[in-house]
């Protein structure tokens, strides 16, 4: 509060400097015509405020002129996803955008008065100003897109309103927002500049040409402040649409946090009775069997995989392990299909779903831990069941589990929140409620990691050295969280500790070395 009401202050100060200046200034000159005073100013403008020609000049500009910015908003940001998509199309855009901002403002106008009324000038040569701005922001932010998050994405299924949502939207906002902020300050100036040489009637424009034309210096000024008015608070007003359209979105499609589920303060995740996902015990229906067959890789000249074969059956467990470079996360990446191998194949997996712990830990930063595991759950994604534990006896999982369709979005997130809060107790993650992912620890994101693949619906986990960042005892209860959590599945880990094989019960396959079938 006090460093809001420092800068108020600092405001304040500076705006009354100001307009000192100008009123010694006009003193100094003497001369209305040329500099008229603060006062006279004030005059003029007290005097058009009276007037219906004032506010009939202002709404039809401000209509006009806000219009052409949402033209060009809209359109910028439409050819930008097309350019994205279409590398030809892409440089025919860049080419006609990069021509649109060489042409002159005063040349525009000219060119577009031969095609258009003078009425609609304003909204053209708004459209035209701020278009190029929007489309190469925007374009610039799709393309800086992380793409470790899209394979992740793909991965996990995303559907392709989760990839909007969840990773390029954040990625293209703060383009956005700067090319929003830059594109109304060119609006308005070319706007007001169009009407000036267009002259429409009842247009600010009109007003202001009128003004110089018969040397009335006070009203000009009075015009002016006007408009800059006009322009501060229409920027206001867009800026704060486009800040909250933010949080109105996360609000409305992740709100996984306590909060969401109308829980009462002094009500602890552990009071409500945990839902039930029946993947955290699960066999494939149909058994599988994984076959490499002589898998080989280059990276340029360096051979990373050289002629690598092994069968992995359903609900193996296996350890892969080797020197560093000797292929361990390349070899995962060929199996979750995000690289291909230069020769060799890979069979059995084709209808197999599985997830994955990265390397990094490709979470949805700007989300909190609820959402990122949220987000990969197929039930919550089809919006169509939740399961319900049946019984718990001897703290083993029920198999049996029963299925209701979810008549409420409320009823839906407390389940889910109360199930996921006993999962980060399970493994040993705290301190995370109501904290986006971007400010835990690196040990707090690897748990999120690692929960978010183990929760999601599927038959084969690929873990990449996912217990790095850990201390001994973290590592594991980490471990034991998994094991709980797989029986029954297929979990491959690269890993370069031989005693993560021995706690997880699973087989050491060295590789580089003959693999055993």
């Amino acid at each position: 509060m006090q460093q809001k009401y420092t800068v108020y202050r600092r405001k304040t100060i500076a705006v009354i400097t100001l307009l000192a200046i100008w009123q010694l200034l006009s003193l100094w000159v003497n001369r209305v015509i040329f500099l008229p005073s603060v006062t006279d100013t004030l005059k003029a403008l007290v005097a058009l405020v009276q007037t219906k020609e004032f506010y009939l000049s202002i709404g039809t500009s401000f209509l006009r002129i806000s219009s052409g910015f949402v033209l060009a908003v809209v359109s910028g940001v439409l050819l930008a996803v097309l350019a994205e998509q279409n590398a030809q199309l892409g440089e025919i855009l860049q080419l006609l955008i990069q021509l649109i901002k060489s042409i002159p403002v005063a040349s525009f106008v000219i060119l577009v008065l031969l095609w258009v009324s003078s009425a609609q000038l304003s909204t053209f040569i708004s459209f035209f100003m701020v278009l190029p701005v929007i489309f190469t922001n925007v374009r610039g932010g799709i393309h800086q897109t992380d793409q470790k998050l899209l394979e992740m994405a793909k991965i996990f299924d995303f559907s392709p309103f989760q990839k909007v949502r969840y990773i390029y939207l954040p990625a293209v906002r703060p383009a956005f927002v700067t090319a929003c902020s830059i594109g109304l300050g060119f609006c308005w100036k070319s706007g007001i500049a169009a009407e000036v040489i267009g002259l429409p009637k009842h247009s600010i424009g009109s007003q202001l040409y009128q003004a110089k034309l018969y040397l009335m210096t006070p009203e000009l000024f009075a015009w002016t402040i006007v408009i800059v008015w006009i322009s501060i608070l229409f920027e206001k007003i867009v800026m704060y649409i486009v800040r909250g359209s933010n949080h109105t979105l996360r609000r409305k499609y992740s709100s996984f946090d306590l909060g969401s589920c109308s829980l009462k303060s002094d009500r602890t995740c552990s009071e409500i009775s945990q839902p039930y996902f029946p993947v955290q015990q699960k066999k494939s229906s149909v058994p599988y069997c994984i076959v490499l067959e002589n898998l080989t890789k280059y990276y340029g000249s360096q051979l990373v995989l050289s002629n690598v074969s092994r069968s992995i059956k359903s609900g193996e467990k296996l350890c892969i392990m080797g020197a560093s470079g000797i292929g361990k996360t390349t070899l995962l990446s060929i199996l979750a299909g995000l690289e291909t191998a230069d020769s060799g194949t890979v069979s059995g997996i084709k209808n197999t779903a599985f997830s994955m712990v990265f390397q990094e830990d490709r979470l949805l930063d700007s989300e909190d831990a609820f959402t990122n595991v949220a987000a990969v759950l197929k039930p919550l994604k089809k919006q169509f069941f939740l399961w319900k534990k049946f019984s718990e006896s001897n703290k083993r999982h029920s198999r049996k589990s029963f299925s209701f369709r979810c008549n409420s979005d409320k009823v839906s997130h407390e389940l889910i929140v109360s199930w996921l809060c006993a999962e980060f107790k399970q493994i040993g993650l705290t301190d995370y409620k109501g904290k986006p992912v971007s400010e835990f620890s690196g040990g707090m994101k690897r748990r999120v990691a690692i929960v978010r693949a183990v929760c999601a619906d599927t038959d084969l986990l690929l873990f990449d050295e996912p217990f790095k960042g850990l201390d001994d005892a973290s590592r594991r209860q980490v471990i034991q969280y998994i094991k709980e959590r797989t029986i029954g599945r297929t979990i491959i880990v690269v890993t370069h500790d031989e005693t993560d094989a021995i706690e997880l019960g699973a087989e050491v396959w060295t590789l580089g070395c003959t693999a055993k079938n």
